[in-house]
């Protein structure tokens, strides 16, 4: 059995044994679907890294087979194995966190979320969401049912809509959840502009992948990509080369992920200060 040692394990995943199986496999990663119905994502790159992300660049210094789809996976005593194949060892790497600076987001000027706005225009791929924020006829019929369920007060029902393997209704509500200053399923006073109660208690209609983000979401914690656009916007003095060049760079995550979420945040901040 081939032994790897991990660089960094998502703070989510915790310590506690579980067992699942080998979902889907990627040139830089592959996604393991615990029993749980949460997906534990093995990734070459920290910029793909999550809260229930493992990095593990020795592991893809052979493009990963994908004879692994379905292949049996337990962790215990904080060993991932697969059958007798591989086995990665999380005892001694370092937790990864995915937090987000919540007063960071609540002192973004508005100003900066319209040049990100205007650069997702320029940079943003099409086919999910971008639509959103555009007037005008609808692009696909994502964006119309969006539309129609935001205008309505129902953002629950962007869950699993769309393309992708997270959903891009998933991915948007993500980039939501992120722009929300408040967004605690805890919060009875001063609400949030949705009701995030109600995204708990519908997870379970998208996909493993759509689940996971939103569960990670749902506690405050993000991908890597979002984590590094976030914290590039968030300075005292940011220039328009700066704010498209991290737009740029989170657009490239996934066929459009990246954008999806961006297009969240966008959506979400520009309506609370039409709302303020």
């Amino acid at each position: 059995m081939r032994r790897f040692i991990a660089r960094a394990k998502g703070g989510l995943i915790g310590n506690s044994p579980w067992t699942g199986r080998v979902l889907s496999v990627h040139a830089r990663a592959f996604n393991i679907l615990r029993e749980d119905g949460l997906a534990v994502s093995v990734v070459a790159e920290r910029v793909s890294m999550s809260p229930m992300g493992v990095l593990v660049p020795e592991l893809f210094e052979t493009p990963p087979d994908i004879k692994l789809v379905d292949m049996a996976v337990r962790m215990e005593d904080e060993v991932i194995s697969f059958d007798n194949l591989a086995s990665i060892d999380c005892a001694e790497c370092p937790a990864w966190d995915g937090g987000i600076d919540a007063a960071a987001v609540r002192v973004m000027p508005v100003e900066r979320i319209r040049a990100v706005r205007d650069s997702l225009f320029v940079h943003g791929k099409p086919g999910g969401l971008l639509g959103i924020l555009r007037n005008g006829p609808a692009e696909n019929a994502f964006v119309v049912r969006a539309r129609d369920s935001l205008g309505a007060g129902r953002p629950e029902e962007l869950v699993g809509c769309g393309p992708g393997l997270t959903p891009a209704g998933d991915d948007f509500l993500t980039g939501a959840i992120l722009a929300s200053p408040l967004a605690s399923p805890l919060a009875s006073s001063a609400a949030p502009v949705f009701d995030l109660a109600r995204l708990w208690r519908v997870l379970q209609g998208t996909t493993p992948a759509g689940r996971t983000l939103l569960w990670m979401a749902l506690q405050r914690r993000f991908p890597a990509y979002l984590v590094e656009f976030f914290n590039a916007i968030a300075g005292a003095a940011v220039s328009t080369d700066a704010i498209g060049g991290a737009v740029r760079a989170a657009c490239a995550h996934g066929e459009t992920s990246g954008t999806d979420a961006l297009a969240g945040i966008c959506w979400q901040m520009l309506d609370s200060a039409n709302r303020g």
